[in-house]
């Protein structure tokens, strides 16, 4: 067994270099910038105000600056990519900890080592690459945490990584209810009813620490700014669906001090060629993937706000 695990590990670390060699040829390890580049690499470590108010969360704008601090911006690419690789690599071996197979475990990963996270997302100046790495970390812990040994270890693993996967991308914050869910199928299909009680306590801590990290870090944002939620983000993503339901008849009917932030939502979506069909699916996913809601919607905000 443990041979076998060290021939499919070691096939997979030749797979991960060979990776890192082909898109380094192909020139994938120089940093492209975003429009969202700098609201990580200019966040504001003010914790005071700035730091727990913000539209990002720590985590990236900590890997980024340190990168860059300690290597260069040219970097980050490279360093994204190995955080990701080893969270493949470190995915297969507890894979194979908890019992796949192990030529079954490497079916899972070696597609991941080549996939989009390296040659789509590993060169931009964004989160999403160290977050997918993080996550892939976090599900190697719940791996873990239903090892027969007991271990605190893994439990402190997982609640480490949910938090830093959500503190580096908070649209992973579903991974605080993945725990619980994929716990209770681990309880009812595969603990026999002598180790049920068992599995029951596992549970229970697999619960805890997915939850118990996001909710600490949302109660000292709450003690320092008046927020209780990981992140003040909400309304950037609602105002790119609600505001396309606006139109001028609509204006009258809201409240006097929303009305002249509306006139100008509608204002500069118009000048900019916004086209707002809420019939059509396709086209409000269309302007919501767009950098139309910072262009259009968040710039009147602004400008009613001065």
């Amino acid at each position: 067994m443990n041979a076998r695990v060290d021939r499919w590990f070691w096939i997979l670390c030749f797979a991960a270099c060979l990776s890192i060699a082909g898109h380094a040829l192909l020139g994938y390890f120089h940093p492209v910038w975003q429009p969202d580049s700098d609201s990580y690499l200019l966040f504001q470590w003010d914790w005071g105000s700035l730091g727990w108010s913000g539209t990002r969360t720590p985590g990236y704008p900590f890997i980024a600056q340190t990168v860059i601090s300690m290597l260069g911006l040219d970097w980050l690419p490279l360093v994204h990519t190995i955080l990701y690789l080893g969270s493949v690599l470190f995915l297969y071996r507890s894979m194979a900890r908890i019992g796949f197979r192990c030529s079954s475990a490497a079916a899972v990963c070696l597609p991941l080592l080549f996939g989009r996270a390296i040659a789509v997302l590993g060169p931009k100046i964004l989160s999403d690459t160290p977050a997918v790495a993080c996550s892939l970390l976090a599900v190697s812990f719940f791996l873990r945490t239903w090892l027969p040994e007991k271990s605190v270890f893994a439990w402190l693993g997982l609640a480490f990584t949910t938090l830093a996967t959500c503190l580096i991308r908070p649209a992973f914050l579903f991974l605080i209810v993945l725990w619980p869910l994929l716990s209770l199928w681990f309880t009812y299909w595969l603990c026999s009813s002598k180790s049920r009680a068992e599995c029951w306590r596992r549970f229970m801590l697999n619960c805890l620490a997915g939850v118990v990290p996001i909710l600490l870090y949302s109660s000292i944002r709450w003690f320092a700014i008046g927020h209780f939620g990981v992140v003040a983000f909400t309304g950037f993503n609602l105002i790119g669906i609600a505001s396309q339901a606006l139109d001028p008849p609509m204006i009258a009917s809201l409240p006097k001090h929303l009305q002249e932030l509306a006139t100008e939502i509608i204002k500069e979506a118009d000048k900019k060629g916004v086209q707002r069909n809420t019939s059509s699916f396709h086209n409000m996913e269309r302007n919501f993937d767009l950098p139309f809601i910072m262009r259009s919607f968040a710039s009147a905000c602004m400008w009613c706000t001065k």
